[in-house]
């Protein structure tokens, strides 16, 4: 059996749509507030847990460089709904659990962070750069082009729109047509790579020219308006990508996934 041997100039990972707050997504198996009151994970919000501390050890052993967060770190005050379906509805506490639980795969890696959608922002302060500070990281705005360092390689990257996704990568390939129809017509560069989330479900578009990568989230179906319609393509995706370009520049993408837990739909029995 021949073995193949590479050598990879940069490796990325890949996260998104953490939506710390909700309960129906990632969080601490345990918090503790200044007054005592302790905010437990349910055991879905374990399960997720469990695959985010799995991801955190696949960075280290893929000795991975930077890490990207395409938005929607937390899933903020819910204000259509009058904050229901939270942990907590509070900010402060949301964004100290986002800090802890980031730091385990941040660590001394090169951060970035791109804003999410309104809804999940705050109308006050701005989560993701506050984040990007706190974990001594970059602040990407809406959309950031970024030249791979070491790399001839471009990424364009934002946390992507709203819209009535039915097939899920006709949207994507429109979107990457269009890119390089702006590039043809001397609007824009070039970009090998280009990355997306705010849909919840995870798919690599691969054609000759550019990459386009959805990333997943850590978050299970919700019972809100936006998840009721199209039930089975709303099952969320669970989990994130690692990124690598080699000593050629070429690009490779690994997909990580864990099972999706169903904590607002799980099976009743009356």
């Amino acid at each position: 059996m021949s073995v193949i041997k590479h050598t990879f100039k940069r490796i990325i990972a890949l996260i998104s749509d953490t939506h710390i707050g909700s309960r129906y997504a990632l969080w601490l198996p345990e918090y503790e507030t200044e007054e005592g009151n302790v905010l437990k994970a349910n055991k879905g919000q374990c399960q997720i847990y469990e695959g985010w501390v799995d991801f955190c050890k696949k960075c280290d052993e893929m000795n991975v460089d930077t890490v990207i967060h395409l938005g929607d770190a937390l899933h903020g005050t819910n204000r259509k709904e009058f904050g229901r379906n939270l942990m907590t509805s509070e900010l402060d506490i949301q964004m100290d659990v986002a800090e802890q639980l980031l730091k385990m795969i941040v660590k001394d890696r090169q951060f970035i962070i791109i804003t999410g959608s309104g809804y999940h922002e705050s109308l006050d302060t701005k989560v993701h750069k506050n984040l990007a500070k706190a974990l001594n990281g970059n602040f990407g705005g809406a959309m950031c082009n970024w030249h791979i360092k070491g790399t001839n390689r471009k990424m364009n990257m934002a946390h992507g729109v709203s819209g009535a996704v039915v097939y899920q990568t006709t949207v994507m390939d429109k979107e990457s047509v269009q890119l390089l129809q702006a590039q043809a017509l001397g609007k824009l560069v070039k970009f090998d790579i280009v990355a997306r989330a705010h849909w919840h479900f995870a798919a690599h578009l691969h054609q000759r020219q550019q990459h386009f990568i959805q990333v997943p989230c850590w978050m299970a179906w919700e019972p809100s308006k936006p998840y009721l319609g199209y039930y089975g393509r709303k099952q969320p995706d669970i989990g994130a990508y690692i990124l690598l370009i080699d000593e050629e520049d070429r690009i490779h993408v690994w997909d990580y996934k864990y099972a999706t837990p169903h904590i607002a739909d799980a099976i009743k029995y009356f």
